[in-house]
């Protein structure tokens, strides 16, 4: 049952290689062989040399100088291209590895991402792929390099004599056994260690995205204990697999040196005895040492192999992991009319503990600005998550242009979006990139426009390289207000017919704030506009406030005739009033 299981693991592990697999076995294979033939070559050669030596005959000390000569010359045409051969099938299937990796992290549903951390994506695309990339490069050909020595080896041996050559065998045998039962307990240990990588991986993302609190909160000493606690544990883990590891080398290696005595003394019965010659027993003492080879080297080989095993099962996790499903695919775009926005009873939850969203109703008008407000957790932000189609586990039914959202493809539903958020993300790139990314295809002009449009033109100038300055890890080069204005311009190169706000002036100063207000100003237009909101005051001129309380809309007019309702709203809007 273990080696079944093993080797359904392998198979997967090297189907990865996919296309390349024929070309990487060849490489891989004709490598070896190169090398064994070489080592085999050399038996021969130190034969004759000691032959040449005792029984002074000079004809084979020729035969060995014109082998030696012959070999390194094949050896150095055919290994290069072998090798050529195999490194590069790991190098384009790594490639294609990390590709698939990046790819589907970024095609996750967002329940995987409320669910993991972040660190243990990156921990996945750096540690578990480096360690596969050493199962297909040092590891496997080790293995093949020793194996194809090992049966070279016995073969010469059966013809020089049959006796060592069967007790050889069924020693390696024996050797093999030992191998296999210490397998299991080595892959559970490795599998913790690549789980424990993960662990530290997500202590270091922690450590980088929250720098600022750390120092601010003189908490450095808390964060270095968390860290230490989970590097000991790693420590631990690793030292208890180097303890099995080492266990196994030494069984290896004591097995192979009596072996090697064994044929020593068995050679050294036959001279006496007339038996060998001197020649021979040399080469058979060489062979034997490359008989053992393929057991000494498979107890580090099944090391390593676990830890890579181990690596993909994590990567094999990932990317069996169910990605967004899109819907059925349609060109909306260019059809839309009418944009028209109903929540038809629709419930939501994050987990069966609570709903977010208790059969919510909604209708909003084309062009209108609608803007949500009411205590934090009453479910504003995840009827902007659904409609962005983030999730799709609710019930009830959502149109836009009464056309059911589960109609829309996923990137259709999101071309007819824009969205700004009170954080709003930069990515590491310049300024000009960050703009482009709401229109991959736009000129340049049309980034200027947008800029302008949304009041960031004049600080982009004041820049030391403009439009090419670099904006640094999320923004960090640039203010709070000047990131939300770069935000702005890309939601307006995108001119998506809907647009989700949600807390885009919170945390700014008042100069910020008005600069934003009079980028959103024109970012609103001939739009249908969805605001999150906590300052009241930012929203007083929408054509429509409803208050979320519960999951519910339990108010919904505008500002004046909410204020004459003298419910909810109008107790959120005093309180801010003082």
């Amino acid at each position: 049952m273990l080696f079944s299981k093993g080797i359904k693991e392998f198979s997967l592990f090297m189907s990865l290689m996919r296309k390349r697999f024929a070309i990487y076995i060849i490489g891989l294979i004709g490598r070896a062989i190169v090398s064994v033939g070489l080592n085999i070559i050399i038996a021969f050669i130190m034969k004759d040399l000691f032959d040449a030596a005792v029984n002074g005959k000079m004809s084979l000390l020729l035969r060995a100088l014109i082998l030696v000569v012959s070999a390194s010359v094949l050896v150095c045409i055919f290994s290069k291209y072998f090798s050529f051969m195999y490194n590069k099938c790991i190098i384009l299937t790594m490639s294609e590895i990390r590709f698939r990796v990046y790819k589907q992290i970024g095609c996750l549903p967002m329940k995987y991402y409320e669910n993991s951390h972040s660190g243990d994506a990156v921990s996945k695309i750096t540690n578990d792929i480096q360690a596969v990339e050493q199962g297909y490069s040092g590891g496997l050909y080790s293995l093949i390099y020793s194996l194809l020595y090992g049966i070279g080896s016995i073969a010469t041996m059966f013809y020089l004599d049959y006796r060592a050559a069967v007790f050889l065998l069924i020693y390696g045998l024996a050797s093999t056994l030992v191998n296999v039962l210490m397998t299991k307990p080595l892959r559970n240990v490795s599998n913790s260690i690549q789980e424990q990588y993960s662990v530290l991986t997500q202590r270091l993302v922690d450590l980088l995205n929250g720098i600022w609190i750390i120092k601010i909160f003189n908490i450095s000493n808390i964060s270095s204990k968390l860290f230490s606690s989970e590097n000991k544990k790693w420590t631990e883990l690793s030292d208890k697999r180097n303890n099995r590891d080492s266990l196994l080398r030494s069984l290896n290696f004591f097995l192979n040196r009596a072996s090697f005595i064994t044929v020593v003394i068995l050679g050294i019965y036959m001279i006496l005895n007339n038996a060998y010659n001197f020649g021979t027993i040399v080469a058979m003492i060489q062979l034997a040492t490359n008989v053992n080879k393929p057991f000494v080297e498979l107890g580090g080989y099944v090391s390593s192999l676990q830890t890579s095993l181990a690596g993909f099962s994590r990567i094999n996790r990932l990317l069996s992991e169910q990605v967004e499903a899109e819907t059925h695919s349609s060109s909306l775009v260019e059809s839309l009319s009418k944009e028209y926005i109903k929540f038809d009873e629709v419930s939501f939850c994050y987990d069966s503990s609570r709903k977010v969203l208790d059969r919510l109703s909604l209708n909003i008008e084309k062009g209108q600005v609608v803007a949500l407000v009411g205590l934090s957790g009453g479910g504003k932000s995840s009827i902007m998550k659904l409609l962005m189609g983030f999730y799709s586990e609710y019930s009830g039914e959502i149109y836009i242009e009464n056309k059911n959202i589960r109609d829309y493809s996923l990137s259709d539903l999101r071309d007819i979006s824009s969205y700004v958020s009170q954080e709003s993300y930069l990515f590491n790139g310049t300024i000009a990139d960050n703009i482009k990314y709401g229109s991959p295809n736009a000129s340049r002009n049309e980034i200027i426009s947008a800029a302008k449009s949304a009041y960031a033109h004049e600080f982009v100038l004041e820049q030391l390289h403009g439009y090419e300055t670099l904006v640094g890890e999320k923004g960090s080069r640039l203010s709070g207000g000047e990131r939300q204005r770069i935000a702005i311009a890309r939601a307006l190169l995108k001119n998506a017919p809907i647009l989700l706000l949600d807390e885009a002036t919170a945390s700014l100063d008042s100069q910020s704030e008005a600069l934003i207000q009079m980028a959103l100003s024109e970012l609103i237009k001939n739009r249908t506009v969805l605001v999150i909101a906590h300052r009241l005051s930012t929203i007083e001129k929408a054509d429509m406030i409803c208050v979320i309380d519960k999951g519910r809309v339990v108010e919904c007019e505008n500002h004046l005739e909410l204020i004459k309702l003298n419910g909810i709203y109008k107790s959120l809007f005093d309180l801010q009033l003082g």
